[in-house]
């Protein structure tokens, strides 16, 4: 059975962030080998899902702080404005909501952050290999510390802190990277403006092995 094509705007974002993840890694990193990983598999694209995921926009008072965190990313470098322009065009397509697993979080923590999945099992495209996703917190908000078997991968479109139980808090500003290894405790936080990230997860079956 032939491979259906990538959607244009879908094959564009991939593309993008691939190049600039790749270009802001060092070469003798986990970031490296990781992001090698992730995109050598994304070369062939996964499956149309059946029903494509109902577009939702964030909560209300989450929408100001994406106009401001894409606003913030068009002032970045230019591999942050490639794939936050890659994004922007997808806007009509994402399905914004609460993080997986969090009904039982503080209701101010839901009201201030959102997210949404581009690939995976319930994304635009469907692969079990590797699931990508968008992170928006809101400013002066605090994430929820929280751990998983897949290996990660962030790509900042606008600066926050992170935080990793072995590193401690570390500023990441656009363009930059946060790597998480497997089961690692880690989470992050918007300062005064608010904070805007690309994650990528290898969620292959021995991924956890």
């Amino acid at each position: 059975m032939p491979v259906m094509p990538r959607p244009r705007g879908l094959d564009q974002f991939v593309w993008v962030l691939g190049h600039a993840m790749r270009a802001a890694t060092s070469p003798d990193g986990p970031e490296a080998s990781l992001a090698a990983r992730l995109f050598a598999a994304l070369e062939m694209p996964g499956d149309r899902p059946p029903v494509a995921p109902k577009p939702r926009r964030p909560a209300p008072a989450l929408e100001g702080a994406l106009e401001d965190a894409f606003a913030h990313a068009a002032r970045g470098p230019a591999p942050v404005q490639q794939v936050a322009r890659a994004l922007r065009a997808l806007d009509a397509l994402l399905s914004w909501a609460p993080r997986l697993g969090g009904e039982g979080d503080d209701p101010a923590f839901r009201k201030a952050h959102a997210n949404a999945v581009l690939v995976g099992a319930d994304g635009l495209e469907r692969r079990a290999d590797v699931r990508i996703g968008v992170s928006l917190v809101a400013p002066w908000t605090d994430y929820v510390t929280h751990n998983h078997p897949p290996e990660e991968l962030y790509f900042v479109l606008a600066p926050g802190d992170w935080w990793r139980e072995d590193l401690g808090w570390r500023a990441r500003s656009a363009g930059s990277l946060q790597h998480n290894p497997p089961h690692a405790w880690h989470t992050m936080r918007a300062g005064e403006t608010p904070l805007l990230a690309v994650w990528c997860l290898w969620t292959a079956p021995d991924a956890s092995a």
